[in-house]
């Protein structure tokens, strides 16, 4: 029985770094220059978490944290109508969070480039790194081990966990426990599109904005 329990943890272990691993001929090439489709990408009117947070600076009886809107703004989809969703929507929760000033403002960084995405991107893509140019406004390089990393936002540092799956890439921005940005890129249904879908999980439940870019001309 020690042996087989032994068999199946080894099994186990290789699966999960096969995963983190996939082979560079499986993964989906995403490089080139890309032109953002508005008619066939999502523009919620709100996105973000839900408003069970606070900001501990203003948290006192009676006050909530940021004006009691969502983090960000609330979640919908396509015209504010109602995205996709992955899950059933809101997570409840009894007690408020209590989040850091700093906190606060990379939440409000991270909702801000979901709700205004780069009208283009440049995608470099190679063994070991995926480097993402939005527009003028920013690059950033995504190392897909499937380890954490910490990346740079303007409101401070952030842990990202970036890795391939078997056909698309997927990027964790990690903000709290249980909380998280998630991005997915993979191609699209036509020939030289890019599908960048983000989702501001609770708990792996969340809707999903979907944008699709064109090969740039």
């Amino acid at each position: 029985m020690k042996w087989l329990l032994l068999i199946c943890a080894a099994c186990a272990g290789s699966v999960t770094v096969a995963a983190a691993r996939l082979p560079a001929a499986a993964r989906p090439d995403l490089s080139g220059d890309w032109t953002l489709n508005r008619a066939a990408s999502d523009f919620p009117k709100d996105v973000g978490f839900d408003p069970d947070w606070q900001d501990a600076s203003s948290a006192t009886p009676g006050r909530g944290g940021s004006g009691g809107g969502r983090s960000g703004g609330g979640r919908g989809g396509r015209g504010g109508g109602g995205g996709r969703s992955s899950g059933s929507g809101a997570v409840p929760s009894g007690t408020p969070r209590f989040e850091s000033e700093d906190d606060v403002k990379k939440i409000r960084e991270l909702v801000e480039e979901v709700k205004d995405p780069p009208p283009a991107l440049t995608i470099a893509q190679t063994d070991t790194a995926v480097t993402i140019a939005f527009g003028r406004a920013r690059t950033r390089t995504f190392h897909p081990t499937g380890k954490e990393e910490t990346l740079q936002l303007d409101a401070g540092p952030i842990g990202v966990v970036t890795k391939w799956e078997p056909t698309q890439l997927v990027i964790r921005f990690n903000v709290e426990k249980d909380r998280e940005l998630r991005y997915t890129l993979s191609g699209g249904a036509g020939a030289g599109q890019l599908v960048m879908e983000a989702q501001f999980a609770e708990k792996n439940r969340g809707d999903v904005i979907r944008r699709v870019y064109d090969v740039a001309k």
